[in-house]
């Protein structure tokens, strides 16, 4: 065992000795080890100083300890052995531990200086020995830039230039604040303030009273997560931007979290300028991964506008040998390397901490800027998993990268959050990662990994043994789904109709065809058990082929044999009654053994990729991101399905040919965001903290990607009205129609759509000329292209709208809509070659220059529909809404298996339904219990929305009609109305309509008394919900 993983297990066996009872179980420490303390009474039984104690070792164990099993596993080594630290309670002899046996601290130990003895070893840390540069004469540095080596010489007259070296940055640490208040008094005092200069805009006074009705002063305790709940348009972020400044200037140090970059810039130019009113020597500066520095640093030079941080350029690059300056954004700030002459023509290369230049750079720059101002802005992403390989004071005492998180709860007592609710859908996002698996196309990571370790007969650091199991790890995920897809290419077999493909997704019918219980399936895939029955040894025989790889026969072959097995197998009477050979059959039982090979050994893949980087095997890094993507900071590691859990995807190009991925469920990201002022901050900063969430849709019961456990300290009920939901008759279906067929209906639906849209354009423009604009929304990038492009050529043609003119009196441009017509794209969409002009394009963060910019006279905007409901607000000075009209063109039902979705409704369901427990341990198993209970149900469901589990059902139609209410908000700024038109005909076609699937929703929050706070937090839509069903009856 691991010394660490070592350390870890004594450690909480005596952890839950000491927080649990004398005699716990081991499922108990087990449970603490995993971080699954969020349903566990005694939690809040336990001392600021306890609570620390399992803080600080939850953010140090060994990872592989935080999966019960290996924990178990890990038990059981020690309780073996002679002279044990801890005994079981009973008498008999130790032959296989279980989590229900009860355990206890031998006699002659004190529990109390085990658990500091042990917590100060697993903290332990000896900062490695590395190359420095000489301190005096040239040198030569290598790194590797965008795939080539390039050497970079400073000579003996530059030295000057580089900044003192061994420099470290300084971490502010404050003091702990147990309560934060904001006086009604003064809050009104600053928004009179700011309200009365030019250089803002005068909504404070209104946006105060509008969320703050009665005058009563606001307070908010250290370690719990707060919410403010108010209607969109309301003016919440005006509100956090004052209470920050009114912290600010009674000296607390404040954090805000903004959704994404664009927002970072926006607020701290806002916090700027209200403190250069109210407070010019207070401080405001902000924060994002480094990665995204190059970005940011491109748009602020497009504005003119390159203030600190952004005014940098990568000062190594001036000493390139081939003169050839370092792209921006591929920097090797810490991939550098002393390159020296050995004689002879040799060379040797050290890896050194960083680039000497570092602490001149722009990175450094702006998190130095950050931890001493007074107010920083961060973004979501950054909050969640940013961190940085920056020497910091403490750097030889704490191992690896430094999270921004531990940061920022060390240097800020209160955190503001804006979109609270898209704070958890980042979250859960992030909980999700994402493979290509197969080596035929070598343009993947996985397959150039996989290239360069076969050829390698060692590697530094790696023993030739645990060499072995990496290359048939990175064989089997390489070649297996190869082999798999080229069967089903060949029609050998048929992949079945999942979409995400699970290695037990057809157990039940497959016992149920073969006669067989669960356990008798999985032993046909072990080729040493002989317990089956003697009518299965040649199935057995055959699949196991799948299990273990015997490579001695070809793959065709073994299909061909199996299909003749099964045939054996129906005529003997040995099949269920009416079972048919199938294709479908067929592939059921290959992928059932297949893809178990295939997610172990990813599994074993994932467990030693470190070491591939730590030997600096090309590509490694790669598959380490693709495997563990950028999870959020977080105590509870494996969430409740307590290990990582793989799904497969199948996925047919547009223009054919398939690839397969492994797809990864881990973490809590519920739980993660509950425990971030309490028990996350204890671990990182030894105080608790205090968070403030503001969003109008973080309270949406039902809601599993955005509902997030918090106690209200603001809740303003919304207005009726306002918002209306209409069917558009169009005969055109979108939803649910194949990748290769998609194309073409959306393409029809722009043909129908384009009959409409003159009249109803001309109809806003007679009620309101400055709100003559309607939003197309699509699912997609992709979608919402195709729609542009259709829809412009349509108008274009249209003689109705060219030759006659139906909209009368519009601004110039308007008469031919064609030119109206405007794609909202995102970054990736912008980077791709596209047949839509780029005159009639513009980027989702560009949306603040809509109305005044060139894109001012557009009147159709199509856009893909997450970014532009949580975008920036279309609104004419006068804040009142530009929007007329939205119409929802593909029926938002996101398919049963998409991966986030299914994550963030297991943990939901945790969260929502799991009371507390008296042990961790009982805990543990009843969030297993319900956590495995709804993946069984969503593994185990066709992948048809009608076939998913009602809870299932209900939370995805929950989470849809957040991102309306977001885009209807939209058109709802200053009190105007919207409506929002349903134009794909799956929104009223067949049984399950899009007012059925409204109703039954409303029908299951009005059961479990959750529709009356619905109806009075989301009223506007709440009621437009209501009348569209009443009205679809009534059509009906």
């Amino acid at each position: 065992m691991h010394e660490t993983a070592e350390i870890s297990c004594v450690l909480f066996l005596a952890l839950a000795a000491k927080y649990v009872s004398a005699s716990p179980v081991i499922a108990d420490a087990a449970a603490l080890a995993a971080g699954q303390v969020i349903h566990w009474a005694g939690l809040k039984a336990l001392t600021r100083k306890e609570l620390t104690t399992l803080g600080v070792a939850l953010r140090y164990i060994h990872p592989q300890l935080t999966e019960p099993r290996e924990f178990l596993s890990a038990a059981q080594s020690l309780l073996l052995r002679d002279g044990a630290l801890f005994e079981l309670t009973t008498d008999e002899p130790l032959i296989q531990l279980s989590y229900r046996h009860q355990y206890r601290l031998v006699s002659v130990v004190e529990i109390d200086d085990l658990i500091q003895e042990y917590l100060a070893r697993l903290c332990a840390f000896t900062q490695p020995e590395r190359k420095r540069i000489p301190a005096k004469g040239a040198f030569t540095l290598g790194a590797k830039v965008e795939g080539n080596y390039k050497l970079f010489e400073i000579l003996e007259e530059d030295r000057a230039a580089l900044p003192p070296q061994g420099q470290t940055m300084p971490i502010p640490n404050v003091p702990p604040l147990a309560r934060a208040s904001w006086n009604i008094q003064a809050l009104h005092t600053l928004a009179e303030q700011l309200d009365a200069a030019s250089s803002v805009h005068n909504s404070h006074l209104k946006s105060l009273r509008n969320i703050i009705c009665k005058e009563v002063d606001v307070q908010a305790d250290a370690g719990n997560f707060y919410r403010v709940n108010a209607p969109t348009g309301s003016g919440k972020t005006v509100l956090m931007v004052m209470m920050a400044v009114d912290a600010a200037r009674r000296g607390e140090q404040v954090a805000i979290g903004v959704p994404g970059l664009l927002e970072v810039e926006a607020m701290t130019a806002e916090i700027r300028r209200s403190l250069d009113i109210v407070a010019p020597t207070l401080t405001v500066a902000p924060l994002h991964a480094e990665s995204r520095m190059a970005e940011m640093a491109t748009r602020q030079f497009g504005e003119n506008n390159l203030a600190d941080p952004y005014r940098y350029v990568c000062l190594l690059s001036a000493y390139a040998s081939d003169g050839q300056p370092v792209a921006r954004g591929s920097e090797p700030c810490f991939r550098t390397r002393l390159v020296e002459n050995q004689g002879a023509g040799a060379e040797r290369s050290s890896k050194i901490d960083h680039c000497p230049f570092l602490f001149k750079c722009g990175k450094t720059a702006m998190l130095a800027g950050a931890l001493q101002a007074t107010i920083v802005v961060v973004n979501h992403d950054a909050l969640l998993s940013a961190s940085t390989n920056i020497p910091l004071e403490d750097g030889n005492r704490i191992r690896g990268r430094r999270s921004y998180q531990e940061l920022l709860l060390r240097t800020r007592s209160i955190f503001l959050v804006d979109e609270i609710d898209g704070l958890l859908s980042r979250a859960i996002q992030s909980c999700t990662t994402e493979l290509e698996l197969g080596s035929k196309l070598q343009s993947t990571a996985l397959a150039r990994l996989h290239s360069d370790v076969r050829q390698r007969s060692e590697v530094a650091g790696i023993k030739s043994t645990k060499l072995n199991n990496i290359k048939w790890a990175l064989t089997f995920t390489a070649q297996t789904p190869d082999e798999i897809l080229d069967l089903h290419a060949e029609k050998h077999f048929q992949w079945p109709r999942h979409g995400m493909r699970w290695p037990q997704s057809e157990d039940s019918s497959l016992q149920a065809a073969l006669k067989v219980d669960g356990g008798e399936l999985r032993s046909l895939y072990q080729l040493n058990d002989r317990s089956l029955p003697q009518h299965l040894h040649a199935l057995q025989d055959n699949l196991s082929h799948w299990s273990i790889k015997t490579g001695l026969q070809s793959p065709e072959d073994v299909l061909r044999q199996l299909t003749n097995i099964l045939h054996a197998l129906l005529t003997a009477d040995r099949l269920k009654t009416g079972t048919i050979i199938t294709a479908e059959l067929k592939g059921a039982l290959v992928l059932r053994g297949a893809l178990t090979l295939i997610q172990s050994q990813v599994r074993l893949l994932h467990r030693h990729i470190q070491e591939l980087i730590w030997a600096d095997i090309p590509y490694a890094r790669e598959v380490q991101n693709a495997l563990e993507g950028h999870p959020p900071i977080s105590l509870n590691r494996n969430g409740p399905l307590q290990q990582p859990v793989c799904g497969f995807k199948h996925k047919i190009g547009e223009r054919g040919g398939s690839t397969l991925h492994i797809e990864t469920l881990k973490g809590d990201p519920h739980a993660t965001l509950q425990l971030l002022p309490s028990l996350t901050s204890l671990a990182f900063a030894g105080h608790e903290r205090i968070f403030i969430g503001l969003s109008a849709t973080a309270h949406f019961s039902g809601a599993s990607r955005y509902d997030l456990p918090a106690i209200d300290l603001i809740d303003v009920p919304d207005a009726s009205g306002q918002i209306t939901f209409r069917d558009l008759p169009t005969t055109t279906r979108v939803s649910g129609t194949q990748i290769q067929a998609r194309k073409q209906q959306v393409r029809q639906l722009a043909k129908e759509l384009a009959l409409c849209l003159p009249g109803m354009l001309a109809a806003l423009h007679d009620n309101d000329p400055t709100r003559a604009r309607i939003i197309l929304v699509t699912n997609s990038d992709a979608d919402a292209e195709v729609l542009a492009i259709a829809l412009r050529n349509a108008l274009n043609n249209d003689p109705l709208v060219n030759v006659t003119g139906i909209i009368q009196n519009t601004t110039s441009g308007h008469g031919n809509l064609g030119k109206g017509v405007l794609w909202l794209r995102g970054k990736e969409a912008a980077n791709r070659l596209s047949d839509f002009p780029v005159a009639q394009a513009m980027l989702h963060h560009d949306l603040p220059m809509l109305l005044t910019g060139e894109h001012r006279d557009a009147c159709i905007l199509v856009s893909a529909l997450s970014p532009i409901a949580r975008g920036h607000n279309i609104v004419h000075e006068n804040g009142r809404s530009a929007v007329g009209s939205i119409i929802v063109c593909v029926r938002p039902l996101p398919p049963s298996d998409h991966p986030a979705d299914t994550h963030a409704h297991i943990c939901y369901e945790n969260c929502k339904k799991l009371q507390s427990y008296a042990t961790p341990g009982e805990a543990m198993e009843a969030s297993r219990a319900l956590a495995y209970h709804n993946l069984n149900a969503i593994r185990n469901a066709l992948p048809s929305f009608s076939h998913q589990p009602e809870n299932v059902r209900h939370y995805t139609i929950m989470n849809i009609l957040v991102d309306i209410a977001q885009l209807a908000g939209r058109g709802r700024r200053g009190e105007t109305s919207i409506t929002c038109f349903f134009a794909d005909a799956a929104f009223f076609e067949g049984t399950s309509t899009w007012a059925t699937l409204l109703d039954a929703s409303v029908c299951l929050m009005r059961k479990d008394g959750e529709w009356d706070d619905f109806r009075r937090e989301h009223a506007g839509i709440a009621t437009a919900m209501e009348n569209y069903i009443l009205l679809s009856r009534k059509e009906s």
